[in-house]
C-alpha cells in the first residue's frame, strides 16, 4: 500500500470536504464534491474490507485516520445526504401536479423544493428541477426528482420542442428531461421518449406538459403541471413536509 498516495489523497479530500461545505457559490460546491468524490475513491482503492478499515483507524494518526473513517460507505452516504437535505431546506417550494401511466402508475399533487434557473449569461435555457427531500408517493417507486428544460426560452408561450428538435442546427439534447423515481437504480427514471412529439406550455406561473416517456422498464406517459407562482422561502414545518 502506498502510504504516501493514501496521505495526498486524504488531504485532497479534506481540502475538497471543507470547500464543499463553506461555499456558497453552487457550482463550486459542485466541482468540490466532485474532486472530494475522485479522492475518496483513491482511498477507496487501498481499502478493500472491514478489516483494513480498522487496521487503518488504529495506526494512523488521527487527522488522517478521521479521513479513513470518512471515507467509509456508510459514512459518505449519511454525509452525502445529509448535505442535500440541508440544501432543499433552504430552497424555496413550488406546486408539483403529476400523473404518470405506464409500468408504475401513480398520482399527486405536492409542495416541492425547486431550483428555478431563467435564461442569463449567454444561456437561452429555461430550467427548473424539483426535488423532494424523500420519495414523493406516487407509484410504487414514488418520484423523488422532475427535470426541465425549454430551450431558447422566449418567455411564456407554446413551446414545440419536438420541432425544434428536428431542426439540423440544433444541438440541445434533453438527457435532462426526466422524471427521476425513487427506488435511485436509474434504471426505472422516465426520460422523454419518443422525441418527434412533444410540446411544453409555459405561463408567467408556471409550465406544463404532456408527454411520452420510456425506461428501462417500459414505456407510458408524464402528464405534469409546475405552479412557482407560491414560490417561498419554506417555514422549518413547511420543509419538513415537503415531499411527504
Amino acid at each position: 500500500m502506498d502510504w504516501g498516495k493514501l496521505a495526498d489523497s486524504a488531504k485532497r479530500f479534506l481540502s475538497s470536504e471543507v470547500t464543499a461545505q463553506t461555499t456558497g457559490d453552487r457550482r463550486t460546491r459542485e466541482g468540490a464534491e466532485r474532486e472530494a468524490y475522485d479522492a475518496r475513491h483513491d482511498v477507496g482503492q487501498a481499502i478493500v474490507d472491514e478489516a483494513t478499515y480498522r487496521t487503518l483507524e488504529g495506526v494512523l494518526p488521527q487527522p488522517l485516520a478521521d479521513m479513513v473513517t470518512a471515507s467509509r460507505p456508510e459514512v459518505r452516504a449519511a454525509a452525502a445526504d445529509a448535505r442535500r437535505r440541508a440544501d432543499l431546506a433552504g430552497q424555496p417550494v413550488a406546486q408539483l401536479r403529476i400523473e404518470i401511466t405506464g409500468e408504475d402508475p401513480g398520482s399527486g399533487t405536492f409542495m416541492v423544493p425547486c431550483e428555478l434557473r431563467w435564461p442569463e449569461d449567454g444561456d437561452t435555457e429555461l430550467s427548473i428541477v424539483l426535488e423532494a427531500p424523500d420519495p414523493l408517493p406516487v407509484g410504487r417507486r414514488g418520484v423523488r426528482q422532475v427535470c426541465v428544460q425549454v430551450p431558447e426560452y422566449r418567455g411564456p408561450g407554446r413551446y414545440d420542442l419536438g420541432a425544434y428538435l428536428r431542426r439540423p442546427d440544433v444541438e440541445w439534447e434533453p438527457l435532462e428531461f426526466c422524471v427521476c423515481r425513487g427506488d435511485d437504480s436509474g434504471e426505472s427514471d422516465l426520460y422523454w421518449y419518443p422525441t418527434e412529439v412533444g410540446v411544453v406550455d409555459v405561463t408567467e406561473h408556471g409550465l406544463s406538459y404532456d408527454l411520452p416517456v420510456a425506461s428501462a422498464g417500459g414505456e407510458g406517459r408524464v402528464r405534469c403541471a409546475i405552479d412557482w407562482s407560491p414560490v417561498s422561502q419554506p417555514s422549518p414545518e413547511t420543509a419538513d413536509a415537503a415531499g411527504q
